[in-house]
C-alpha cells in the first residue's frame, strides 16, 4: 500500500512538471496577478500588451482577490516548485505559475460591445466536473438536462449566480487534467471587496468586463500569477516583463501605499519608470494658480463609489474612460468599493446597487454637463429621490456630473498644452468643440462657460466655442480664428466616431468617404498644415488621466455642500 501511495505522489510530481521554462514569444497579451506573499488573499492585477519588444500598460492596476488561503504552485504552461505547496483540490488556494487562457463562459448570448474572443453561452445543459472520480474531471461537459446524470446537480454551471455571469477559464491542470490537483479555476466577479474565492481570481464586475473586452485570442494571452518575491526571482529566467528595478510591473501588491515608487500609469504608457502621477497640471496657468482648489485624497474606506457612464452598443470606446478612471481611483484605495454602471452597457444601472456592499454610496455621473440623463434617466433607474436617498439600509449620495467641476477649465488647458506644447501661446487660437443642440443643449452652454473661464486666464489671445450641430460650426474654424496656430479640444467624455471621424472631416484633416480613423491614429499626426495654419487636434477631454482627480473633487464637493 505504501508503495502505491508513493507511486501516486511520484506520478503527480511528473505531471505537475512545467510544460516549458520560458514565456512563448507569440504571447502579446499578459495578465499579471501579484500577491504580497504566498498566504495573501488579496493582490493587484495588470493587463499588459506587447508591441515589438516592449510591454505597455492597457489599464491602471486592478484590485483582485485570490483563494482565502493564498496561492500554491499550479499546473500550467510554466510552473515552479519550492517555498509553497502544490495546489490540490479544495485547498482554497489560487494556482501560481503561467497559464493559458481558455474560453469565456457567460449567461448572455453575446459578449459586451467591443469584445472579440471565443465564448460559450451557458445553458441548463452545461456542467463543470470537480469530482475526482469522474473521468471528465476538470472539464466542461454538456448533458441532457431532461435526463441528467447523478452528478449533474453539483456540477451544473448555470446557477443564476451574479458572480458567474462571466467566467474566463484559467487553464490550470488542463493539459491533461490530473485528478486531485485542482479544478474549475476562472476569473470571475467577486462577491464582495473582502470575500476571497476558493481558488479563482476575482474582481469587481467592471474590471472583469474590461478584461473580457481586452482579450484577443490572436494575441495568445497568458496569466502570470505569483507572489511578489517569486516574480522578482523568476522574471528573467521565465522571459517575463522586466520589473525595471522599481518593480513597476508588480504594481503596489505588498508595497508601502505612501510614497511608493511603483508607477501607476495611464493606458498606453510604456513600462519605464516615470515617477508617480503628477497631482498638478503641467500648464503655466495652473502652476500659477496656487489658490485654486486641489483634489482631496481623504480616505472614505467605509464608502463605495459608483461611476455612471452612458455607454454604447456600437462604440466600445464609449465606456473605456469610465472604466479607466474607476481603475485609477480604485488603485488609490480611498473607497472600499469602486463600481461602474451604464445606460447602454453592462453592468447596468438597474443591477449595480445589488453589487455594492457598503452602506454609504457616492454616485457620480461621468457626463460633461447636466441634461436629460443626469436629471431623469439616472435618478429613475437608481430610484433616487434627491441628492440624498436612504433605501434598503444604504445612503445614496447623488453627485453633480463631472463636467460641473471648476477644474475642468484646468483640464482643458492641460489637454491643449499636451497636444500643442511647442506652439507659442501668443500666436495660438484655442477652439473648444461640443455637440450643440442636436444632442444636448446643455453641452453647448457648458462649452461656452468654459470658453469664458479660459479667456479670463489670459493665456490664449483667442478662445472660441464651436459646435457640430449649431452655429458657430466647427467646419468654419478658418474664419473663426486668426492666429497661425489653432488648437482644437473636443469637450466630450469619450472618443468615438465623433472624434475619430466626424470632427476630423469637418476640420478637413480627413476625407469624408474614408474609413473611420483607426483608434488614436487621427491624434498622431499633429500639427496638420491647412490654409497656411498649423492645426493641432486633441482627444476628448474626458479621456485624460487627470479626470480621476476631477471625479474625486466632485465627491468632496458633495460632502462640503451636504455636510
Amino acid at each position: 500500500m505504501k508503495r502505491f501511495v508513493l507511486l501516486l505522489v511520484f506520478l503527480g510530481y511528473l505531471h505537475s512538471a512545467p510544460a516549458g521554462n520560458r514565456l512563448d514569444p507569440s504571447v502579446r497579451q499578459l495578465i499579471v496577478g501579484i500577491a504580497p506573499d504566498w498566504n495573501s488573499m488579496t493582490g493587484e492585477m495588470q493587463l499588459l500588451q506587447k508591441s515589438g519588444d516592449t510591454w505597455t500598460q492597457a489599464t491602471a492596476p486592478i484590485r483582485v482577490l485570490f483563494g482565502k488561503n493564498g496561492l500554491a504552485w499550479g499546473r500550467g504552461e510554466i510552473t515552479g516548485s519550492g517555498g509553497a505547496p502544490e495546489k490540490v483540490e479544495r485547498d482554497n488556494r489560487a494556482p501560481a505559475g503561467v497559464f493559458k487562457i481558455g474560453t469565456i463562459y457567460t449567461y448572455d448570448h453575446s459578449l459586451p460591445a467591443g469584445a472579440d474572443y471565443p465564448f460559450h453561452t451557458v445553458t441548463a445543459a452545461d456542467a463543470w466536473i470537480d469530482d475526482l472520480n469522474n473521468p471528465h474531471y476538470n472539464q466542461h461537459v454538456v448533458v441532457d438536462p431532461q435526463n441528467p446524470p447523478p452528478w449533474y446537480k453539483k456540477a451544473k454551471m448555470r446557477l443564476g449566480d451574479f458572480a458567474y455571469h462571466w467566467l474566463i477559464e484559467i487553464r490550470h491542470n488542463s493539459d491533461p487534467p490530473m485528478p486531485g490537483f485542482g479544478s474549475a479555476i476562472f476569473f470571475h466577479i467577486r462577491r464582495g471587496p473582502t470575500r476571497p474565492s476558493a481558488g479563482c481570481t476575482t474582481m469587481a464586475e467592471s474590471d472583469l468586463v474590461t478584461l473580457v473586452k481586452w482579450l484577443r485570442a490572436a494575441n495568445e494571452p497568458r496569466y502570470v500569477c505569483l507572489p511578489r518575491s517569486e516574480y522578482l526571482a523568476r522574471w528573467q529566467a521565465w522571459g517575463l516583463p522586466d520589473p525595471k528595478g522599481d518593480e513597476s510591473v508588480l504594481g503596489r501588491a505588498g508595497a508601502e501605499p505612501a510614497n511608493a515608487r511603483s508607477f501607476v500609469g495611464s493606458p498606453g504608457q510604456v513600462w519605464v519608470h516615470s515617477g508617480v502621477l503628477p497631482r498638478k497640471f503641467l500648464v503655466e496657468a495652473v502652476a500659477a494658480s496656487s489658490d485654486r482648489e486641489t483634489v482631496s485624497n481623504r480616505s472614505k474606506e467605509n464608502s463605495a463609489m459608483v461611476l455612471v457612464g452612458h455607454g454604447s452598443t456600437i462604440n466600445p470606446d464609449s465606456s473605456r474612460p469610465t472604466f479607466v478612471h474607476a481603475n485609477e481611483i480604485r488603485s488609490r484605495r480611498l473607497f472600499s468599493e469602486v463600481h461602474c454602471a451604464f445606460w447602454k452597457e453592462e453592468p447596468s444601472l438597474r443591477e449595480v446597487l445589488r453589487m455594492v456592499e457598503a452602506a454609504d454610496v457616492y454616485i457620480v455621473p461621468n457626463f460633461i454637463s447636466e441634461g436629460y440623463f443626469t436629471a431623469k434617466v439616472i435618478p429613475r433607474e437608481l430610484e433616487l429621490s434627491g441628492p440624498i436617498t436612504i433605501r434598503n439600509r444604504q445612503t445614496l449620495k447623488y453627485c453633480d456630473p463631472v463636467g460641473n467641476d471648476p477644474r475642468m477649465t484646468d483640464l482643458l488647458l492641460h489637454r491643449a498644452a499636451q497636444v500643442a506644447g511647442d506652439a507659442p501661446s501668443k500666436d495660438t487660437s484655442l477652439i473648444i468643440v461640443a455637440h450643440g443642440t442636436g444632442l444636448n443643449e446643455n453641452s453647448a452652454v457648458a462649452a461656452k462657460n468654459q470658453v469664458a473661464a479660459i479667456r479670463d486666464r489670459g493665456i490664449y489671445p483667442e478662445v472660441v466655442a464651436a459646435f457640430m450641430e449649431e452655429p458657430p460650426e466647427i467646419s468654419e474654424w478658418v474664419s473663426l480664428t486668426t492666429r497661425t496656430h489653432v488648437v482644437v479640444v473636443p469637450f466630450f467624455i469619450s472618443d468615438g466616431l465623433h472624434s475619430y471621424q466626424d470632427i476630423p472631416v469637418l476640420l478637413g484633416i480627413q476625407e469624408e468617404n474614408s474609413a473611420p480613423a483607426s483608434q488614436q491614429d487621427v491624434f498622431r499626426h499633429n500639427p496638420y498644415e491647412l490654409h497656411r495654419r498649423k492645426l493641432y487636434y486633441a482627444g476628448a477631454v474626458g479621456t485624460d488621466p487627470m479626470m480621476a482627480d476631477i471625479i474625486l473633487d466632485i465627491v468632496d464637493r458633495f460632502d462640503q455642500e451636504h455636510d
